[in-house]
């Protein structure tokens, strides 16, 4: 399942779980940013009329919740003006540990490929200034541990066709997410 990477342990660590379209999306986090970003529980055909609930949590709701749980409704409710990614930060310590690539090709799909976009991995490759990297942008998308937010479902072949998706239920997942925002940016 990718590359692991070795995470030095940040104090006040907490786990939060929200209800969403696609089944329980589970997040680690800290004070300083997110760590990771599970699609557990995922549903085989997702449901719109689901909406975004935090479910569980193992401390106190602080402003990072509160931010991620607006961004996935108004991500799942299709309020694309409200998906600013930015608000959105990385553990430091998380970051640090990752190679710096791969850190920089997620950083830039982050910040850079919009909700309804789409960008191939040989494009991402080039927008990092490693145009011969594609491969190496699809193992960055393979361990991406914070989906949605790093939209590695956004990253597909120079064809036009879906590619792989490793986060829950794969392949379906992706043309699912994929089919959500261009019908939505479409509207």
């Amino acid at each position: 399942m990718g590359v692991v990477f070795e995470m030095k342990s940040c104090e006040n660590q907490q786990t939060v779980s929200f209800e969403s379209p696609i089944g329980t999306i589970k997040v680690t986090l800290c004070l300083f940013g997110l760590h990771r970003l599970s699609l557990v529980d995922h549903l085989v055909i997702p449901n719109k009329q689901i909406k975004v609930k935090l479910m569980a949590k193992d401390v106190i709701t602080d402003e990072l919740i509160d931010k991620l749980n607006e961004w996935l409704s108004a991500y799942f409710e299709c309020r694309d003006q409200q998906l600013d990614t930015k608000q959105l930060t990385l553990c430091p310590i998380f970051t640090s540990s990752t190679p710096e690539f791969y850190r920089k090709v997620w950083l830039l799909l982050k910040n850079n490929v919009k909700f309804g976009q789409t960008i191939s991995y040989s494009d991402l490759a080039a927008e990092t200034g490693s145009p011969g990297a594609s491969r190496a942008v699809g193992s960055a998308m393979k361990s991406n541990p914070i989906p949605l937010v790093v939209p590695c479902h956004r990253v597909i072949r120079k064809d036009g066709s879906f590619g792989h998706y490793s986060a829950g239920s794969g392949h379906a997942l992706k043309e699912w997410l994929l089919n959500h925002e261009m019908n939505t940016s479409n509207n």
